[in-house]
């Protein structure tokens, strides 16, 4: 046995798939017999990425339990990995347990005292190479493919009703896609799906391979925004060895009892049995059930004879079925009625309260059809058993009823007993000896303790069918509570990984909404410019505008600060937003820069507004015009202000004219009566 690429893996010391912390091991890669990768300490994560690129054909170990410490351990492994290998163990060979060490020697491959994990992994991997070990059969020959949504469709209008016609149209197109592609490749499949008025709720696809990595090639998961394509193949029960014996094939059920087994199809199937004396064995139902398994399940209750569905044109997953098991396949000759089969189940199901139970639609359409099949032969099969008693011939009763179902009629079959009786009587010639009294009470006593044990026999047989059928409700129970665990591990890490993604978003969010605050109040401000300019230029068309400079206080260290910034302050025009308590000699420097105007809010001390007005420089109050600011930027309407200051100026030089008159009119005053106080003291 050879395989271009091998895996060989050997748990590190200390490690455990038990324990809490995660297991580590030594991996070697052979490829055409060389060593193409090595790794002393690969973590589990790490060696299921590592299998998943590199795709080997065998992953060999020493000892499965390095891998998988349980079922639910397995389904997870096999769950992440998205290529599913073949995995050996070197060190079972033939049922038995041969250690590594002594593999080693018998083939040569090293003499070692002390062997590392990783020279184990490559001793491990060049074994499997050489055909040594035995493969796990992990898989069922059953891979499913379900199509279906990846969320709710919650109640809505008619924006709702598109979505799920949308969905379910997509669905039916990626279901007709599949099955194209499945026929193309020549794929034994069952397809089982719900159907709405506009496509398919969801679909099963059942793909019954030993080759799971052909279908994955061909089919793969996919994950969109509203649909997903789930792959899987199927996980046994329990893990097998290829050459342990395999239990339940049908070679092997000659001794076990023949029954009538009815099966309703679907993404839930339900499966019936009955014997041919029409007592219950076993009702069973559960989703995505492939015929491997339902046949399986059929087998552990005995061998089935007739096969019976509740329709007129049986399914192929029936027909099949019914052809795998080699038995007799029954159908009705129109289909059954729900009223039908719920009337049959009830009455059947009053014979035998307390032996059986029907959970679901699925196991009571099962149920009826198997009683239907069992309704039709039950004439037939007390005509034969009345035949037989007549003949007084030995003539198993079940056998003879397998012979009826098989369409033999029953003096045919009475014939051939009756030849077979025959032909032994023939061949064993006893005496006929005279029997006594004493042999007589023998015989009676004998038949007696036959009857007794027979009825031991029938308690027993019902009592293990009870156990049967409470062994499989718990096996499923188990399966359940797996399933559970493990879908509740899954949203439990879907969970905590949407927390942070949630708790990444909320902080997100926070840094966009105080970037949103921040771009908010800069709009505000730019809108305020906006509006302060759209003044500005309603000003400017109506009367225009002069820009004026802005002083916050009338200071030397305000005066200061606006001349060390370089203004231009000759002819301009001065607004002080603070004119109290003023500066002199502040006003005494812009007097000296030669402005033509002063700007106030408010009334400004009288020494300072005395120092502009001695220069012609005219103080105004602020609220006589239309004002416009714009950041430290001012604007004033030109036409009124230049108006103001020529008034204020010609005031200002009215006032100065007046003061220099008064003047004169003193100094000449002064001057004549400095005169006359002279005349007078001359005289």
């Amino acid at each position: 046995m050879t395989a271009k690429r091998i895996l060989g893996l050997d748990i590190l010391p200390g490690s455990s798939p038990s324990s809490s912390e995660e297991p580590s091991y030594a991996v070697v890669i052979l490829e055409n017999e060389k060593v193409i990768y090595s790794r002393h300490n690969l973590s589990r994560r790490s060696l299921i990425k590592l299998i998943n690129e590199t795709k080997p054909d065998i992953v060999a170990v020493d000892n499965i339990s390095e891998l998988f410490r349980n079922k639910l351990d397995l389904k997870k492994f096999f769950r992440e990995t998205s290529f599913v290998p073949k995995i050996i163990q070197v060190t079972k060979i033939s049922n038995k347990y041969i250690s590594l060490r002594n593999l080693i020697k018998k083939y040569n491959l090293g003499y070692e005292t002390k062997i590392s994990p990783l020279k184990s992994a490559e001793y491990i991997a060049r074994l499997a190479e050489k055909g040594v070990g035995s493969s796990i059969d992990v898989f069922e020959k059953e891979i499913h493919i379900i199509i279906s949504r990846r969320r709710s469709l919650g109640q809505g209008g008619m924006s709702s009703e598109r979505f799920k016609r949308k969905i379910n149209l997509s669905i039916l197109r990626l279901a007709k896609n599949i099955k194209k592609k499945l026929r193309e490749n020549n794929f034994d499949f069952d397809f089982f799906y719900r159907k709405t008025s506009y496509g398919l709720l969801n679909a099963l696809f059942i793909v019954y391979s030993s080759n799971s990595n052909r279908v994955f090639k061909l089919i793969k998961p996919w994950k969109g925004q509203d649909i997903q394509i789930i792959v899987k193949p199927l996980l046994k029960k329990k893990i097998e060895f290829k050459c342990d014996e395999k239990e339940n094939s049908l070679s092997s059920l000659s001794s076990k009892k023949f029954i009538i087994v009815g099966v309703d199809p679907g993404i839930s199937t339900g499966l019936a049995g009955i014997d041919l004396n029409g007592f219950p064995l076993f009702v069973f139902s559960r989703k995505e059930l492939g015929r491997n398994q339902a046949l399986n399940i059929i087998l552990e209750y005995g061998k089935p004879v007739l096969v019976a569905t509740d329709v007129k044109n049986p399914p192929l997953y029936v027909k099949k079925i019914a052809s795998e098991a080699n038995a007799t396949l029954f159908y009705p000759e129109k289909d059954m009625m729900v009223l039908e089969k719920r009337k049959i189940v009830q009455d059947y199901m009053s014979k035998y309260i307390d032996q059986i139970k029907v959970a679901d639609s699925h196991q009571r359409d099962a149920l009826a059809a198997a009683i239907k099949a069992y309704q039709y032969f039950r004439n037939k099969f007390e005509k034969l058993e009345a035949e037989i008693r007549k003949t007084n011939v030995k003539i198993p009763l079940d056998r003879a009823k397998v012979e009826l179902i098989r369409g033999k009629s029953i003096k045919d079959i009475l014939r051939e007993y009756m030849n077979l009786g025959k032909k032994k009587n023939e061949m064993i010639r006893k005496p006929i000896l005279e029997t006594v009294d004493e042999d007589n009470d023998k015989i009676r006593s004998l038949i007696d303790k036959i009857n007794r044990q027979q009825d031991i026999i029938k308690n027993l047989e019902i009592e293990n069918r009870e156990l049967k059928n409470k062994i499989m409700k718990m096996s499923r129970y188990i399966e359940e509570l797996e399933e559970k665990i493990s879908r509740k591990m899954q949203e439990i890490v879907k969970e905590i990984r949407e927390k942070r993604e949630i708790a990444a978003l909320i902080s997100k969010i926070r840094c966009l909404e105080n970037e949103l605050d921040k771009r908010n109040r800069e709009i505000e401000v730019l809108n305020e410019k906006i509006n302060a300019w759209k003044k500005v230029v309603n000003i400017a068309i109506n009367d225009g505008i002069i820009p004026v400079i802005y002083v916050n206080a009338l200071s030397q260290k305000s005066i200061n600060h606006l001349l060390r910034n370089g203004e231009t302050l000759e002819d301009r025009v001065i607004y002080v937003r603070e004119p109290a308590p003023g500066d002199i000699k502040g006003a005494k420097k812009l007097v000296e820069k030669r402005i033509k105007a002063i700007l106030v809010s408010r009334e400004m001390p009288e020494p300072v507004k005395n120092v502009f007005e001695a220069s012609l420089i005219p103080v105004i109050s602020i609220d006589l015009f239309k004002l416009v600011k714009i950041g430290n930027e001012i604007y004033v309407e030109k036409k009124k202000l230049e108006k103001s200051i020529m008034n204020e100026k010609k005031k200002l030089e009215r006032k100065r004219d007046m003061e220099r008159e008064r003047r004169i009119y003193e100094v000449i005053k002064e001057y004549r009566e400095k005169r006359i106080r002279e005349i007078l003291k001359k005289g």
